[in-house]
């Protein structure tokens, strides 16, 4: 996962760590002291007349946010793979086992 820019939603505004954001600096301002278990509080106002609200993040360490991905990766291609080659069968017992615990 790359944050390169923040999402462009007319209206919406954004503050790291009470900062307000901007373009050009928000991979900084996310960053910030780049520790590893550090945190850092989002300031979101989503479309420019919502609810302001914050959310707190704890900063990881780049490698474990890495093999994350390449795990979460490695589940959609196992899961795509299941899909093709399970029967039909199988798939909806599957799905209403799934069904029953949400």
């Amino acid at each position: 996962m790359c944050l390169l820019r923040p999402p462009r939603v007319p209206g919406a505004q954004l503050a790291v760590d009470a900062q307000k954001a901007t373009e050009d600096a928000i991979v900084q301002q996310v960053r910030g002291s780049d520790i590893v278990g550090s945190k850092v509080v989002l300031t979101v106002r989503k479309g420019g007349v919502g609810q302001i609200f914050d959310v707190a993040l704890v900063r990881g360490a780049w490698g474990a946010v890495e093999r994350k991905e390449k795990v979460f990766i490695l589940f959609d291609e196992l899961q795509k793979l299941i899909q093709k080659e399970a029967p039909r069968d199988l798939l909806e017992v599957r799905e209403r086992a799934h069904t029953r615990r949400c």
